[in-house]
Protein backbone atom coordinates (compact mmCIF):
# COMPACT_ATOMS: atom_id res chain seq x y z
CA UNK A 1 0.00 0.00 0.00
CA UNK A 2 1.21 3.48 -0.88
CA UNK A 3 1.46 6.06 1.94
CA UNK A 4 -0.19 9.49 1.85
CA UNK A 5 2.41 12.26 1.43
CA UNK A 6 2.41 15.85 0.22
CA UNK A 7 3.24 14.58 -3.31
CA UNK A 8 0.88 11.58 -3.45
CA UNK A 9 -1.46 10.75 -6.29
CA UNK A 10 -5.09 10.02 -5.46
CA UNK A 11 -7.82 8.15 -7.33
CA UNK A 12 -10.87 10.22 -6.41
CA UNK A 13 -14.55 9.40 -6.82
CA UNK A 14 -16.79 12.40 -7.62
CA UNK A 15 -19.21 11.59 -4.81
CA UNK A 16 -16.42 12.05 -2.26
CA UNK A 17 -15.78 15.71 -3.05
CA UNK A 18 -17.73 18.91 -3.38
CA UNK A 19 -17.37 20.40 -6.82
CA UNK A 20 -18.07 19.89 -10.47
CA UNK A 21 -16.59 16.43 -11.03
CA UNK A 22 -18.74 14.00 -13.02
CA UNK A 23 -16.52 10.93 -13.16
CA UNK A 24 -13.60 9.37 -11.23
CA UNK A 25 -10.27 11.12 -11.73
CA UNK A 26 -6.63 11.14 -10.69
CA UNK A 27 -5.34 14.04 -8.63
CA UNK A 28 -2.10 15.09 -6.99
CA UNK A 29 -1.93 16.30 -3.41
CA UNK A 30 -0.94 19.97 -3.23
CA UNK A 31 -1.34 20.52 0.50
CA UNK A 32 -1.47 18.11 3.41
CA UNK A 33 -2.96 19.43 6.65
CA UNK A 34 -3.83 17.69 9.90
CA UNK A 35 -7.45 16.97 8.97
CA UNK A 36 -7.74 17.89 5.30
CA UNK A 37 -5.97 17.30 2.00
CA UNK A 38 -6.04 19.76 -0.90
CA UNK A 39 -5.59 18.29 -4.38
CA UNK A 40 -5.29 19.32 -8.03
CA UNK A 41 -7.13 17.10 -10.50
CA UNK A 42 -4.98 15.96 -13.44
CA UNK A 43 -7.98 16.76 -15.66
CA UNK A 44 -8.38 20.28 -14.24
CA UNK A 45 -10.01 21.59 -11.10
CA UNK A 46 -9.14 21.36 -7.46
CA UNK A 47 -10.77 20.36 -4.22
CA UNK A 48 -10.34 19.00 -0.73
CA UNK A 49 -10.89 15.69 1.02
CA UNK A 50 -10.81 14.66 4.65
CA UNK A 51 -7.34 13.26 5.36
CA UNK A 52 -8.65 9.79 6.30
CA UNK A 53 -10.57 9.54 3.01
CA UNK A 54 -7.55 10.70 1.00
CA UNK A 55 -5.38 8.08 2.72
CA UNK A 56 -7.70 5.36 1.37
CA UNK A 57 -7.51 6.75 -2.20
CA UNK A 58 -3.70 6.88 -2.62
CA UNK A 59 -2.38 5.17 -5.76
CA UNK A 60 1.08 4.61 -7.21
CA UNK A 61 2.72 6.90 -9.74
CA UNK A 62 2.97 3.83 -11.99
CA UNK A 63 -0.83 3.42 -12.07
CA UNK A 64 -1.32 7.08 -12.99
CA UNK A 65 1.35 6.92 -15.70
CA UNK A 66 0.05 3.67 -17.22
CA UNK A 67 -3.48 5.05 -17.43
CA UNK A 68 -2.28 8.13 -19.28
CA UNK A 69 -3.37 10.20 -16.26
CA UNK A 70 -7.01 9.43 -17.05
CA UNK A 71 -9.08 7.27 -14.73
CA UNK A 72 -10.70 4.35 -16.52
CA UNK A 73 -13.04 3.60 -13.59
CA UNK A 74 -16.72 3.65 -14.68
CA UNK A 75 -15.67 4.43 -18.27
CA UNK A 76 -17.02 2.62 -21.35
CA UNK A 77 -14.32 0.57 -23.08
CA UNK A 78 -13.55 -1.96 -25.79
CA UNK A 79 -11.15 -4.71 -24.70
CA UNK A 80 -9.66 -7.67 -26.59
CA UNK A 81 -10.05 -10.90 -24.62
CA UNK A 82 -9.65 -14.53 -25.73
CA UNK A 83 -9.65 -13.68 -29.45
CA UNK A 84 -12.69 -11.43 -29.22
CA UNK A 85 -13.46 -7.75 -28.62
CA UNK A 86 -15.75 -7.07 -25.67
CA UNK A 87 -17.54 -3.78 -25.01
CA UNK A 88 -18.40 -2.85 -21.45
CA UNK A 89 -17.67 -0.69 -18.43
CA UNK A 90 -14.64 -0.66 -16.15
CA UNK A 91 -15.86 -1.54 -12.65
CA UNK A 92 -12.50 -1.75 -10.90
CA UNK A 93 -8.95 -0.48 -11.40
CA UNK A 94 -6.10 -2.30 -9.69
CA UNK A 95 -2.64 -1.08 -10.61
CA UNK A 96 -2.10 -1.83 -14.29
CA UNK A 97 -5.22 -3.99 -14.61
CA UNK A 98 -8.92 -3.23 -15.03
CA UNK A 99 -11.98 -5.34 -14.34
CA UNK A 100 -14.51 -4.95 -17.15
CA UNK A 101 -18.19 -5.86 -16.92
CA UNK A 102 -19.56 -6.84 -20.30
CA UNK A 103 -22.89 -8.50 -20.99
CA UNK A 104 -23.24 -9.70 -17.39
CA UNK A 105 -19.72 -11.15 -17.26
CA UNK A 106 -16.62 -9.72 -15.60
CA UNK A 107 -13.03 -10.26 -16.67
CA UNK A 108 -9.60 -8.81 -15.93
CA UNK A 109 -7.60 -7.09 -18.67
CA UNK A 110 -4.41 -5.08 -18.89
CA UNK A 111 -5.15 -1.36 -18.66
CA UNK A 112 -3.09 -0.80 -21.79
CA UNK A 113 -5.40 -3.05 -23.82
CA UNK A 114 -8.56 -1.09 -22.96
CA UNK A 115 -9.70 1.58 -25.41
CA UNK A 116 -12.22 4.24 -24.44
CA UNK A 117 -15.38 4.24 -26.56
CA UNK A 118 -18.58 6.27 -26.61
CA UNK A 119 -20.98 5.28 -23.83
CA UNK A 120 -23.75 4.45 -26.31
CA UNK A 121 -21.43 2.11 -28.25
CA UNK A 122 -20.52 0.14 -25.12
CA UNK A 123 -24.19 -0.04 -24.12
CA UNK A 124 -25.45 -1.25 -27.51
CA UNK A 125 -22.61 -3.73 -28.08
CA UNK A 126 -22.20 -5.14 -24.55
CA UNK A 127 -23.90 -8.42 -25.54
CA UNK A 128 -22.16 -8.71 -28.92
CA UNK A 129 -18.75 -10.37 -29.40
CA UNK A 130 -16.55 -9.61 -32.39
CA UNK A 131 -13.76 -11.98 -33.41
CA UNK A 132 -10.40 -10.27 -33.70
CA UNK A 133 -9.75 -12.16 -36.94
CA UNK A 134 -12.67 -10.51 -38.73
Amino acid sequence: MVRLTSRSFLHVLPELVVGNFDHPFYAQVTELNRGEVTFQSLEGGEGTLPRNVAAERVVSTKEVTQSGQLSYLRRPVAVPEAGQVHFGQVVQVDGDQVVVRSGGLEFVAAMGSASLVARIIAFILQHVRFNLDE
